[in-house]
């Protein structure tokens, strides 16, 4: 039996996930949530995640970013010592960066006919809702976040910081979508390739891995700068006109986008990896 007869491979679908990604798209547009590029890529990811993977995986994508979006919307007023630029509004390149792998695997599965492919794209989803809820929620938290390498006291905010706070939100949206999976597997909205407890611990674990790479990388070789004009650090060498910016250290072009790619695709090979042995 194909591991993807679960799922119902009629071309409707795919337009009728045009339409709901389309209408969700231009709500967070309007909400200030995405911009306009953002909210095209979000339109394209979306339609191609719903279509390929079924409504319940569009659900799965939703989940990360109306989650996401929240926690961004609650901390876009805390103070930090570092700067990033973009705030709350997500770019296409920020789309892309976290519903890419998703968007790929998904597709990949429904061609191939792969459960498997399904499953580390959910693992992938996982990853970007535990980073995203470990990096809002942990602005949000009064604890003073340590380097994860280094493990010395750094200003909130930093990229390859953690704290307990920040730790407890990563587990926390790793699991959202690692129960949400679970029910999808239960109830046959997703491809049942292993019991649906075998697919939550996959994608619970998968996800939290995803996360951690993301602040391993974080810490090592993602770019960071500082400005020596004001005092503090940057993620790009984008600032005010006449300040002085260093690189700091990191490689030249690892941008956050970059490492959020990295820790995704992670995410999604441990994935893939466990439960075609389990």
């Amino acid at each position: 039996m194909p591991e993807f007869s679960s799922l119902n491979d009629n071309p409707v679908r795919f337009l009728a996930a045009f339409v709901l990604a389309t209408l969700v798209s231009l709500l967070a547009w309007k909400l200030h949530t995405l911009t306009s590029d953002g909210a095209v890529a979000a339109t394209i990811i979306g339609t191609i995640v719903a279509g390929a993977g079924g409504w319940w995986s569009g659900l799965l994508l939703m989940l990360f970013f109306i989650t996401g979006s929240l926690w961004s919307k609650l901390g876009k007023d805390r103070t930090s010592t570092v700067r990033q630029l973009r705030g709350a509004r997500r770019d296409a390149t920020q789309v892309i960066a976290n519903g890419g792998i998703p968007a790929i695997l998904m597709l990949a599965g429904w061609l191939l006919d792969s459960g498997s492919l399904v499953i580390a794209a959910i693992a992938s989803i996982a990853a970007a809702t535990a980073d995203t809820w470990a990096t809002e929620l942990g602005r949000l938290s009064r604890a003073v976040p340590r380097s994860i390498v280094s493990w010395r006291r750094v200003p909130p905010g930093t990229s390859g910081a953690v704290s307990l706070p920040g730790t407890i939100a990563t587990a926390c949206g790793s699991l959202l979508i690692a129960i949400v999976a679970g029910i999808g597997i239960a109830s046959n909205w997703l491809p049942a390739i292993s019991g649906w407890v075998a697919v939550f611990a996959v994608v619970g674990v998968a996800g939290f891995a995803g996360s951690v790479i993301d602040s391993l990388l974080g810490a090592t070789i993602q770019q960071v700068f500082r400005c020596n004009t004001c005092g503090i650090i940057l993620e790009t060498r984008e600032h005010l006109p006449g300040h002085d910016v260093v690189h700091v250290r990191g490689l030249p072009g690892v941008t956050n986008d970059i490492v959020n790619l990295a820790s995704l695709i992670g995410a999604a090979i441990l994935g893939l990896l466990v439960i075609r042995v389990i």
